[in-house]
């Protein structure tokens, strides 16, 4: 039975086949022309007519048709497992308001959503952190990522180090418990083979008696299957690898190469961004480490101006060990002057002589040039002598001190991590070197001539040295007369010393009133000088302890009593008194300390008062 759908389509191309017979019937060549034309013109109504019902969304079915349909086929169809919806049935539609408001899609959101948010997005940094501990936590951040992005048995960071030729693991999100932390040497495993190739490596069917052959980070099989690793390039460097491990074979394929790209170049962004920071850093801790030396105070001892050295160098760069080598000009020989051992291992002591012609030392003190170690196991010379014995280090650098064409000393700096030491480190304090030696020049010829002469240039009474060697002398005359002695030692209390305070530096000014003071109470025999910044030494020969006291005292008292104009202001300043017997001693140092031993205790009693060692007994 013809249905009343296709009758309609037969009527609307019957007329087709009548123009195409009359184009060919007709001889008339115009009459053709226009058939062809209309022929053309009636195709395209239809074409035209017919798409524009499909685009209106205008169904093409017969109602009739639907109504001869069998009744069974228009029910629930159960026992095939689908459903046909009956002519009768009512079709619901959500609107964009109600879809989220359905009690199916509460249910999938916890009711911990925003805190566990929180947690994730806003953990906090641990304080103090540098820009490569920066790095680290957002790199381990990104694994995580990789690791939830692509289904991965472990993702994992390698740093390539092209001078060790070594990949070291830094970060790694893992499974397994069994995987190596330690640096690898470049071999001929996967991981090898992407350094070689600056390539992507892809293994999909790894068997398993090749399995620690080719991933060798793990310390047992594993059950890996699959394995892909991508290279990271900074300033066209290859400079590290992420591998990617799975259980199972064909986990991985080209597309998660072009994936993991895209997270290599927003790793190799974050490496441009901390380094530029690390180098601002790193350029504000020098600059402050100058400003440091600016700030010395060159009225200060020898040895604390020296002991403050280390901690000035100590924001140059990341070292273990520093150690300051200078010419002796009086027993014509560089030295170790200064060694600052932030490590608890052996070491060579201060005052070591340098061994010129077979030490690293040495020869860079000869040839001017800095020498860089990176690993000092690998060379045969000593560091500086061959009487050293010295473990643990592994990188090792010196960069001599140069002044007026000569090298006048060397800075040598130790690291437990081989190769260390950078260009730009080595640069730096090489470009330092001469304003740091020449700082340290002037201290060290300080020093010799305060041990060449007699005086202190700031009191003009006897220094420290040559106090103690006429101490030595006249105990020795006081034991070979039988004669008693004391040493009394005098220092000026801890005052308020900020010259914001007082207009300008009160100590000077203290110091030279109290000096006045002392120099009256003294008799012309007896022996006076400096030992310190603030202690002074007076030896009376021939003297018992209590005449010595009710000196003592009476200085004391005058001391106190004394007001002292700074600027503005006026204040009066105490001194500490400790005495000590020195009857049948001869020891200059033992006596020295029995009589320190005293003065701290009148110190710690709160100051401005006599104390006896007897008294201590």
């Amino acid at each position: 039975m013809i249905s009343k759908r296709l009758k309609k389509r037969l009527l609307t191309f019957i007329f087709v086949p009548i123009l195409i017979a009359l184009a060919f019937i007709i001889d008339d060549m115009i009459v053709k022309i226009g058939l062809l034309i209309l022929l053309s013109i009636y195709i395209g109504f239809i074409i035209f007519l017919r798409d524009s019902v499909r685009m209106d969304g205008k169904l093409d079915y017969d109602e009739t048709e639907e109504a001869n349909l069998p009744e069974e086929l228009l029910i629930s169809e159960k026992e095939d497992g689908f459903k046909i919806i009956s002519k009768t049935t009512k079709v619901e539609t959500s609107t964009y308001g109600n879809i989220f408001n359905t009690h199916t899609s509460e249910k999938l959101i916890p009711p911990d959503l925003k805190e566990k948010y929180d947690q994730i997005a806003n953990e906090p940094l641990l304080p103090d952190l540098d820009s490569k501990e920066m790095f680290s936590f957002a790199l381990e951040k990104i694994l995580y990522a990789i690791s939830e992005t692509i289904l991965c048995y472990s993702v994992l960071f390698f740093w390539y180090d092209k001078k060790a030729n070594s990949i070291n693991l830094h970060k790694y999100v893992s499974q397994s418990q069994d995987i190596i932390i330690r640096k690898f040497n470049v071999d001929n495993d996967i991981l090898s083979k992407i350094i070689h190739t600056t390539e992507p490596q892809l293994l999909n069917n790894i068997p398993s008696n090749s399995e620690l052959d080719n991933i060798i980070y793990y310390e047992k099989p594993q059950g890996i299957k699959s394995f892909v690793g991508v290279p990271l390039f900074f300033d066209g460097n290859l400079v590290g690898i992420i591998a990617l491990d799975s259980k199972g074979p064909d986990s991985f394929g080209i597309e998660t190469i072009f994936t993991l790209g895209r997270f290599i170049r927003v790793i190799a962004l974050m490496i441009q961004i901390f380094d530029e920071k690390h180098r601002d850093q790193q350029s504000q801790k020098r600059l402050n480490a100058i400003l440091n030396f600016l700030n010395l105070d060159f009225t200060a001892s020898y040895e604390d101006l020296l002991n403050s050295i280390p901690e000035s160098v100590r924001d140059f760069f990341d070292w273990d060990l520093f150690t300051i080598v200078f010419y002796n000009k009086v027993e014509n020989k560089y030295k170790i002057i200064k060694i600052s051992n932030n490590t608890k291992l052996k070491y060579i002591e201060e005052g070591a002589d340098i061994d010129l012609e077979n030490s690293i030392v040495g020869k860079s003190l000869l040839k001017m040039n800095p020498i860089n170690v990176g690993n000092i196991d690998s060379v045969n010379f000593n560091r500086y002598n061959k009487t050293e014995d010295i473990k643990g280090f592994a990188s090792f650098l010196v960069v001599p001190i140069e002044m007026k064409g000569k090298s006048i000393g060397a800075f040598c700096f130790e690291s437990l991590k081989s190769n260390h030491f950078t260009n730009s480190d080595i640069k730096f304090i090489k470009s330092a070197s001469k304003f740091l030696g020449y700082i340290v020049e002037n201290l060290y010829s300080r020093k010799v001539l305060e041990n060449l002469v007699t005086i202190d240039f700031e009191t003009l009474v006897l220094n420290g040295e040559a106090f103690k060697q006429r101490l030595k002398e006249e105990l020795f005359k006081a034991k070979s007369a039988k004669i008693p002695g004391v040493l009394a030692l005098i220092k000026i209390d801890d005052f308020i010393e900020q010259s914001n305070l007082f207009e300008q530096e009160p100590f000077q000014i203290v110091l030279k009133e109290i000096l006045l003071i002392i120099k009256r109470e003294l008799n012309p025999h007896t022996l006076f000088g400096r030992l310190s910044n603030r202690v002074f030494g007076a030896y009376f020969f021939n003297a018992d302890q209590k005449n010595v006291f009710v000196w003592a005292e009476k200085l004391r008292t005058n001391i106190a009593r004394h007001t002292i104009t700074i600027g503005t202001t006026q204040n009066s300043y105490t001194v500490s008194i400790g005495l000590y017997t020195t009857l049948d001693k001869t020891d200059v140092d033992e006596v020295l300390q029995e009589a320190e031993i005293t003065l701290m205790k009148a110190v710690n009693d709160g100051g401005n008062r006599v104390t006896q060692y007897s008294n201590l007994l």
